[in-house]
């Protein structure tokens, strides 16, 4: 995924990170550690050869979605919980993200800078929320579809009451009700917005 700097220019980072570094000089955490971390130049350029090597070859390359919020521990637990995901872990599985950041030295005004959470089936990609000084101002000019109705075939009936049923769900946790549309396919269309506003469908 892209990388922004301080001055927002970007550049590819590989998936795993092993050096601390902080928020003010990193923004898009990897995957297995807190985001506030920053990858050796050796293995940067070993995934960098590889990455280009899957392009070469016309294979897809994983992707990383990331937002822009707040508070990115509320935010990234509401998603985990619309999405089925988990919370991701610090690197060793038998350690507490506080003790973790507090052994590596991350002062504990950024233990809130980021958070990331991933699909426990692997499917889905990673989603980091990373911590911005600005609000949001305007409409997203990308969302996130919820596929709650099921899977191609199921009867638009069952598809309206899975959907009508999620969008409880996600009311309950926080989200905002924005409106629903029921297209000429009878196709039930719900859209909300996160506890930051960030506008998604559930459909």
């Amino acid at each position: 995924m892209g990388h922004a700097t301080g001055g927002d220019h970007a550049r590819c980072v590989p998936d795993q990170a092993v050096r601390h570094r902080t928020h003010s000089q990193s923004r898009h955490g990897q995957r297995g550690f807190h985001p506030v971390t920053e990858p050796p130049v050796g293995r940067y350029a070993v995934k960098a050869a590889l990455d280009l090597e899957l392009c070469s070859m016309g294979m897809a390359i994983p992707i990383q979605v990331v937002f822009d919020c707040a508070n990115p521990a509320v935010v990234a637990r509401f998603w985990a919980n619309a999405l089925g995901y988990h919370l991701q872990g610090p690197p060793e599985p038998d350690a507490e993200w506080q003790a973790w950041l507090a052994e590596h030295g991350v002062p504990e005004e950024q233990w809130n800078d980021a958070s990331a959470i991933i699909d426990p089936d692997g499917n889905g990609p990673r989603i980091y929320f990373q911590r911005v000084p600005e609000p949001k101002a305007v409409k997203n000019r990308l969302h996130l579809d919820v596929n709650a109705g099921g899977p191609p075939g199921t009867p638009p009936s069952e598809r309206r009451a899975r959907v009508d049923q999620a969008v409880e769900t996600l009311a309950t946790a926080g989200a905002t009700l924005v409106s629903a549309s029921t297209n000429e396919y009878g196709e039930h269309c719900v859209t909300m917005l996160d506890p930051e506003g960030n506008e998604f469908d559930v459909q």
